[in-house]
């Protein structure tokens, strides 16, 4: 029985791929980088915890790393995170979902203030029942996120669902002992990825019914 929902927000919720790309690149130019990179270069970016996104995209020292999340935090909540939409569909969805009596979270690598400010941004705060973003100084990340949200909502992991568009989402759900539901329109899977081992949906109109039938 799935008796939560938590949505990953970059590449799930929101396309906040203009914000976070902008913010990257703003970051590398400052720090003397000046690339340029492709989009196929910059779409690594999402997903991960902030320092491991500088490391693997742009091959960032780690005694840098401290310095490119400093100026990207800043940089983006300057002007990248205004730059990001809902998904199609994603609103409504969320909206049947509540209307089920199924409980809605965020469990994101942002910050826990970026993704209040994000979710204020975007307008649904109201709708969410807990969120929970990333600590890299307690060390939590996707799987302490769901654990919280769960624990939070006086559920076990296992009757909460992780939506989500990378791998990353999926390895913190099978941490956390939750379900997992991948979705193909975000940065990391695709309609032609290989969904071998795990379910996935094409829109985000396909979720109530997915939570649905599981539930029936």
């Amino acid at each position: 029985m799935v008796r939560a929902v938590f949505f990953d927000f970059d590449g799930t919720l929101a396309d906040s791929s203009e914000g976070i790309f902008y913010t990257a690149v703003r970051t590398m130019n400052e720090m003397g980088f000046p690339g340029p990179w492709p989009e196929s270069q910059l779409r690594k970016f999402v997903g991960p915890p902030l320092r491991e996104c500088f490391r693997v995209t742009f091959d960032l020292e780690d005694s840098r790393c401290d310095e490119a999340v400093r100026r990207y935090a800043r940089i983006y909540e300057e002007k990248g995170m205004y730059m990001c939409r809902l998904y199609p569909g994603i609103l409504d969805a969320v909206k049947s979902l509540k209307s089920m009596g199924i409980k809605v979270g965020l469990a994101t690598n942002k910050t826990q203030d970026v993704a209040a400010s994000c979710l204020r941004i975007l307008g649904v705060d109201d709708l969410f029942d807990v969120f929970y973003g990333s600590d890299a100084a307690t060390g939590r990340f996707k799987r302490e996120t769901i654990v919280l949200s769960a624990r939070d909502l006086g559920l076990d992991t296992s009757e909460c669902l992780m939506v989500g568009d990378t791998e990353n989402d999926r390895e913190g759900a099978e941490k956390a002992g939750a379900r997992f539901l991948a979705v193909s329109w975000g940065f990391g899977y695709s309609p032609s990825s290989d969904f071998s081992g795990f379910d996935h949906i094409d829109s985000a109109d396909e979720l109530p019914h997915y939570v649905g039938k599981t539930n029936s």
